[in-house]
């Protein structure tokens, strides 16, 4: 397959000088750094300078051409499920989470501590 890159998109990873990765989310097919999104083995490797997109098998028959449209903003993200795992990468604070439920919350990096038995 082949894919054609907009030269905004090749100007932007220069720039952010970071690996990124398209793949599937609320809003489409997203542009996001692997720090977002990690990538995985199964994704078609695009290079691009120094650097490179990983496409996502899923999204790789339906995209063609790589345009800055599929950069997603800081709130698309936030607000996206799909983008869970992001918010354990965040160098800067976090703030407050709505959460929904127990299905939307990201996964413990560790179980909860011991407490022993019940008194």
């Amino acid at each position: 397959m082949e894919f054609q890159v907009d030269e905004d998109v090749k100007k932007m990873i220069a720039e952010q000088d970071c690996d990124f990765r398209i793949c599937t989310a609320c809003y489409g097919p997203a542009l996001v750094t692997t720090a977002v999104k990690p990538p995985k083995e199964s994704d078609i490797q695009v290079p691009v300078g120094n650097h490179t997109i990983f496409v996502s098998r899923y999204q790789a028959p339906y995209v063609r051409r790589i345009t800055m449209d599929m950069v997603y903003s800081e709130d698309e993200i936030d607000s996206c499920p799909a983008f869970y795992v992001r918010r354990r990468y965040r160098a800067w604070p976090r703030r407050p989470m709505p959460w929904r439920g127990r299905r939307c919350r990201p996964p413990r990096s560790s179980p909860p501590p011991w407490r022993g038995p019940p008194p």
